[in-house]
């Protein structure tokens, strides 16, 4: 009678640690579209808590070998909100060359497909949530 007490109390606890075990995190996918020419994507995530366009984010690079397009898969992330800043390295030197007063040279992109006017973007237009639902977004590269 002890045994099967011990085996029902065993189920039962491994019954009520399946039910609060939560399922396997997905990675973040960012699909880059509008890669026109050779050069390396390299992507900046932002947290809530970083202070936006001011300092150097978490790095990513991706190399879309001459395709259009390329998905860059981030795993390192817990859910939360994010906002993305990338840029296509043309030239291959790392960094944004821009012109006079900081105008971009070469291609870039904010998540949200945030299209900025006269100044930079605001962390409120480019932030979108990263959860087990929303683990996808799509970021189109523009020259402005």
């Amino acid at each position: 009678m002890k045994k099967v007490m011990i085996n029902i109390l065993a189920v039962s606890l491994f019954t009520l640690l399946a039910a609060f075990t939560s399922p396997e995190k997905k990675n973040l996918c960012v699909t880059v579209t509008n890669i026109q020419g050779k050069g390396l994507i390299r992507s900046g995530v932002y947290r809530p808590t970083d202070k936006f366009l001011k300092y150097t984010p978490i790095g990513y690079i991706a190399d879309p070998k001459g395709q259009n397009s390329v998905t860059i898969n981030i795993s390192d992330l817990p859910y939360g909100e994010y906002a993305i800043v990338l840029f296509h390295d043309k030239d291959g030197n790392g960094i944004l060359n821009q012109k006079i007063f900081g105008i971009p040279t070469e291609p870039f992109a904010f998540s949200n497909n945030v299209r900025p006017k006269l100044s930079a973007p605001k962390w409120d237009k480019c932030k979108f949530t990263y959860s087990p639902d929303k683990n996808c977004i799509t970021i189109k590269l523009d020259d402005f």
